[in-house]
């Protein structure tokens, strides 16, 4: 499950420039972390359209308390 927040940074006519935060509780089934649970925090940065109203560019970066373990992730469009 994931609990957070989104907020606007700031609204100019191409779009709107926000910033999400979260945490995250996830069971882990793989061959890096094993079979566990992970939690950790994530933030992202997020620039949307103004005329339709999806992320055009993102930046995030997770962390994985349990496994000591920080990653990043770019998309420009949306991603699923």
């Amino acid at each position: 499950g994931r609990v957070g927040f989104e907020k606007y940074i700031f609204k100019w006519e191409h779009g709107t420039l926000s910033v999400l935060a979260n945490y995250q509780v996830i069971w882990t089934d793989g061959p890096d972390f094993g079979n566990q649970f992970d939690h950790g925090i994530s933030s992202t940065l997020c620039f949307y359209l103004a005329r339709i109203a999806i992320p055009a560019v993102t930046f995030g970066v997770n962390y994985n308390v349990r496994a000591n373990y920080f990653s990043t992730s770019f998309s420009v469009g949306m991603s699923f």
